[in-house]
């Protein structure tokens, strides 16, 4: 995050955002015309977009225009700042932490707490941002610690939400799902500890572990709970690792210590001796098998094995 994000500003962000009594003082904040901003409510403008898996099932996004774009950007600073004074310690994604606050929080960060435990239990909730319809937005709104105007309230859920539940491609969703996640997690939490568990959650990726096996009545004490929060499990991506075999958490190795799967690195190795030999052209052609390779591939390719290179530099901080 930027070093100019700190405590103060932190704080300021939050401040001015739930002071706000009004539609017209919400666009006062986001430095526009109150007109403007009922043209963007109004006519929000999103495009979608499908990005195809490796497993065949495609992904589909919806990214917001323009206008609505730079709405809701401006409109997840000041909500990560509301969040940040309310971020349970078991929540590691997309959480913004000002320089001089708490330890920034990832995907390592999300696996440390189930490093050499005898028992990790990865879960995982189907379509997740989809689960979050407009109305629990607007209850989210009108409850604590925002208190807001119905008015206020329902402008805010139009912002956003896109054909009523939040969208995947939105700046919005992922901090708008952390806040009414907010109730889940505390009862999660409570469900872990009281079968001597430890837990986190990353997006949409519950994980628990401990000193023994999951209880008889633990799973369905999660289907539980997170369906009273509006959710449901995906019974599919349900998994019970022992530590007599490899435990991985968000995609790290949480067995001894915080790692990277030997089969990334060795990969990684070999595609970047590639590049060394190679050069980046020849290199691009030879990892997609191709002839020829466009120019905004071999740039593509370039910043994936940079990304890399920096998550695994970052994973070995940890170790």
């Amino acid at each position: 995050m930027a070093s100019d994000y700190t405590l103060a500003a932190q704080k300021e962000f939050s401040r001015s955002f739930l002071q706000c009594k009004s539609p017209a003082q919400l666009a006062s904040l986001l430095r526009m015309p109150h007109y403007k901003l009922r043209r963007v409510i109004l006519y929000p403008g999103y495009r979608r977009k499908v990005i195809a898996r490796a497993s065949g099932k495609a992904r589909v996004l919806h990214i917001p225009g323009l206008r609505l774009k730079k709405v809701q950007r401006e409109l997840n600073r000041h909500l990560q700042a509301v969040y940040y004074d309310l971020m349970p310690a078991q929540v590691h994604g997309f959480v913004r932490c000002p320089a001089d606050g708490v330890r920034a929080r990832n995907i390592v960060t999300n696996a440390l707490p189930h490093v050499g435990k005898k028992v990790v239990i990865s879960m995982d909730l189907f379509r997740f941002f989809p689960s979050v319809k407009a109305p629990m937005v607007r209850k989210l709104f009108l409850g604590p610690p925002f208190h807001f105007d119905p008015n206020l309230a329902s402008a805010l859920a139009l912002l956003c939400t896109f054909r009523h539940s939040l969208p995947t491609g939105s700046p919005l969703s992922p901090v708008i799902s952390n806040l009414v996640c907010l109730g889940m997690d505390s009862d999660l939490f409570l469900l872990a500890r009281k079968h001597g568990y430890a837990y986190t959650r990353y997006a949409d990726d519950l994980t628990f572990s401990g000193e023994r096996p999951p209880e008889a009545g633990f799973f369905e004490s999660v289907a539980r709970i997170t369906g009273e929060h509006g959710f449901t499990l995906n019974r599919r991506k349900t998994r019970i690792q022992k530590s007599t075999s490899r435990q991985t958490v968000t995609g790290i190795v949480a067995n001894q210590k915080p790692n990277v799967d030997r089969e990334y690195k060795r990969k990684l190795r070999a595609q970047l001796h590639t590049l060394n030999m190679l050069g980046p052209y020849m290199a691009t052609c030879r990892n997609f098998s191709l002839k020829e390779a466009p120019a905004h591939l071999v740039s593509q390719y370039l910043l994936t094995l940079e990304g890399k290179k920096k998550f695994v530099e970052m994973v070995g901080k940890y170790a």
